[in-house]
């Protein structure tokens, strides 16, 4: 009899787990699916990229990159950033700043990274609640290392009043 009870606790829970589980990820994917009310974006691309080392031993490896911030309304915001190199490399990193204006000054209220390898994309994407009546900005710091070779490039969105 307590087999019985305990096998019949378990499949009770089984459907419990899953559905939590699956409300957790469908809310996940709800947020990314969102409209922003504005997106501030500072894209940038190489239309001419340097494959071969020039006299300095300088080469391209960082194709496109960017930072944006995605404001969705009372005080969420979606920092986002991107680093895309030409063919995958040893290593490819991306890394987000949410500053905040205080005074004359920026300051880094949180910070994200994503490191892959032997990829060409690292790609990041988070959500945050800040507070209302002060502009932000997101700072993406874009890093590609292949062998000895290596590139980094700095990304600033303009700045944001979040109301």
């Amino acid at each position: 009899m307590k087999n019985y009870i305990k096998i019949l606790i378990a499949l009770s829970i089984i459907p419990l787990l899953i559905v939590s589980t699956t409300t957790a990820y469908a809310a996940g994917d709800a947020f990314q699916s969102q409209t922003a009310i504005n997106t501030i974006k500072d894209y940038h691309s190489k239309p001419d990229m340097e494959l071969v080392p020039n006299a300095a031993g300088e080469v391209d490896l960082i194709i496109v990159w960017y930072t944006a911030l995605h404001d969705y309304g009372n005080g969420l915001v979606g920092v986002e950033g991107s680093t895309e190199t030409y063919s995958s490399v040893e290593e490819v990193c991306v890394k987000v700043e949410l500053q905040k204006k205080t005074g004359a000054s920026w300051i880094t209220v949180k910070t994200w990274n994503t490191v892959e390898f032997n990829k060409n994309e690292a790609y990041c994407f988070k959500s945050a609640t800040v507070d209302k009546g002060y502009e932000y900005r997101v700072k993406g710091t874009h890093y590609a290392e292949d062998g000895s070779l290596m590139e980094m490039q700095t990304s600033y969105t303009n700045p944001y009043f979040i109301n």
